[in-house]
């Protein structure tokens, strides 16, 4: 009957000892199964939000390409018109070169048009 006893006190402290050892490790199971939980649902809103900022980013680059592309052409067409511009002011600018080179031409025949009617070798001719 002691002996009996006494394993019977021995199998009480054992189970109770892996009692004890079993709670533990399901807490420290269930701690552990939390905190994965908890890395899980950040990590899903981590990624939510790096995508909906990926997306805001691609929809900025595409509309600021597009306004590069627009600039670029509104910048050609600047300066094809700059171009234009700038021929037609050179040839304007030789045009009235010319007809001042004339002009000036034109006044020469006409001074000497006058000494020569002024000059006394005509003047009586006409008389």
């Amino acid at each position: 009957v002691d002996m009996l006893s006494k394993l019977k006190d021995q199998f009480a402290k054992q189970k109770y000892d892996m009692d004890r050892e079993e709670l533990t490790a399901k807490n420290a199971y269930e701690m552990m199964a939390q905190q994965l939980a908890d890395n899980i649902e950040n990590a899903k809103h981590e990624i939510s939000k790096k995508t909906a900022l990926r997306a805001k980013t691609q929809e900025a680059k595409a509309e600021m390409e597009g306004e590069k592309a627009q600039t670029e052409a509104d910048r050609a067409e600047d300066q094809k018109y700059l171009d234009e511009t700038t021929a037609l002011c050179a040839q304007k600018s030789e045009d009235f070169s010319s007809r001042q080179k004339l002009r000036a031409e034109e006044l020469d025949a006409i001074r000497q048009a006058i000494d020569i009617i002024s000059s006394n070798a005509v003047s009586g001719a006409g008389e």
